[in-house]
């Protein structure tokens, strides 16, 4: 369920996560999420050859 439309984990004080403007449409769109480290992992659609090279370039470098 998105976080928007669950009232419970929006009010929820330990369920913060503050992210720029393009990690935060990345991550809605689970192109990563994030290990019990807080490390990038990136999703499958990110990795994919069709993946757009800047988009990949981008967040690839990132990941870990």
């Amino acid at each position: 369920m998105p976080w928007a439309s669950n009232k419970t984990a929006r009010l929820d004080l330990c369920n913060d996560l503050y992210l720029s403007a393009t990690y935060d449409a990345a991550f809605d769109q689970h192109l990563f999420t994030l290990d019990e480290d807080y490390r990038l992992v990136l999703g499958p659609a990110l990795k994919a050859q069709g993946a757009q090279p800047s988009v990949q370039a981008y967040f690839i470098e990132k990941e870990g």
